[in-house]
């Protein structure tokens, strides 16, 4: 008996159209007049071309192949080959299907993306029949490990009892800071909304610190039984971050580095410390998100502590807008040209919010609100009148 599983034909259709406008951009690109004169620009099309040429070798070659003693993925860049008999179990997730072997001397069988395959259901009700849920074991034992935990409680009643709790305490976490996140869109930078969304985080390093490792930053309800406070750090330190880029100007970024590495340091340390969670399928994975929070904390928490507990009295300068411009990208950003002001000696572009963009034409002054910073960082908001 042999089956082999390939790419279905919606998703040929779908990743073929994709390379084809890969391949036609790249030939744009070629054609492009290089007005920099720089040979590393070439590497961009030559990137477009190389994309799209490899997308279409993995459309042909792509498969998995399922004999009566063995089961081989093979793509564009390996083939990996295990006896079903040297199989330890399966991990179906919704897009990864993977199959560890017994000996650690041989390498897993990844199939990524497995439901662009024709008949992928077919392919999971197969592996999940034929092999052992590795991580409905690894759920069921560490579930087990923490019932006989003597920490935990005196009962086995008792240790259930307080997982149980700690769980809902995670969940009320999460949701109370999708609330605190999102609500905090519809505020100003006042001072109580920066301090509540730099101390939110900080909450769920303590929850985490206090709960015996029954509360992680991250987990997975299919194989680990911990408590996750993933969305209540992030949510409101991504919002702190943003509302710092979209309220306030500095003049210059030179003294903002130290302040945001340390504070990023502290974050980043503090989570791990509280938060790691081994049971889940990769640490280097949780260590990537962990740094992504701890830097989006670190640079929204520096900026909002030199701008909004600046108490100093505003300089205020006049300034000509000598031109607007608007960039279209992921998002559309307004732009003021403006005279020298105060410490600006030469025309200098500046971001503005789109109110003030379009209440504004070239020729009419505007106020440079300008302030110190409480960590000697120079910023200034721009006004009307």
């Amino acid at each position: 008996m042999e089956q082999e599983y390939t790419i279905s034909t919606g998703m040929k259709i779908l990743y073929g159209s994709i390379a084809t406008g890969a391949f036609v951009f790249s030939i744009v690109l070629f054609n492009m007049p290089n007005h920099s004169g720089g040979q590393a620009v070439l590497l961009i099309p030559f990137l477009f071309l190389a994309g799209s040429v490899l997308i279409i070798i993995n459309l042909f070659k792509r498969k998995v192949i399922i004999t009566d003693d063995s089961i081989t993925n093979i793509n564009v860049f390996s083939k990996k080959e295990l006896l079903l008999s040297n199989i330890k179990g399966c991990r179906v997730g919704q897009k990864v299907i993977s199959l560890e072997p017994v000996s650690s001397e041989q390498s897993k069988i990844t199939i990524s993306n497995y439901i662009d395959l024709k008949d992928n259901d077919l392919l999971a009700s197969w592996v999940r029949g034929n092999f052992k849920d590795l991580d409905a074991a690894d759920l069921k034992a560490e579930k087990e490990a923490l019932l006989q935990n003597t920490d935990m409680g005196f009962t086995e009643e008792d240790r259930a009892a307080k997982l149980k709790k700690v769980k809902e305490i995670t969940v009320l976490y999460n949701l109370v800071g999708l609330v605190v996140g999102f609500g905090a869109i519809f505020f100003d930078n006042t001072k109580p909304i920066v301090i509540l969304l730099m101390c939110y985080p900080l909450l769920g390093v303590i929850l985490m610190a206090f709960s015996k490792g029954l509360m992680k930053f991250l987990s997975n309800n299919k194989r680990s039984v911990y408590g996750f406070t993933l969305l209540g750090v992030i949510l409101p330190g991504f919002i702190l971050f943003i509302k710092s880029l979209s309220e306030y100007s500095l003049l210059t970024n030179d003294h903002l580095w130290l302040p945001l590495i340390l504070m990023a340091a502290i974050i980043f340390t503090c989570l791990y410390l509280t938060g790691i969670n081994r049971s889940v399928e990769s640490v280097k994975g949780q260590i990537i998100v962990m740094l992504f929070a701890a830097f989006i904390y670190g640079f929204g928490s520096a900026r909002q502590i030199n701008c909004t507990f600046d108490n100093t009295e505003p300089q205020i300068y006049n300034a000509v807008v000598l031109g607007h411009s608007i960039s279209h990208g992921k998002s559309t950003s307004y732009f003021f040209t403006l005279s020298p002001w105060g410490p600006i000696q030469e025309q200098k572009q500046v971001e503005v919010s789109r109110h003030l963009y379009q209440d504004t034409y070239v020729g009419d002054t505007v106020k440079m609100n300008y302030r110190p910073g409480l960590l000697n960082i120079p910023w200034f908001i721009i006004t009307k009148r």
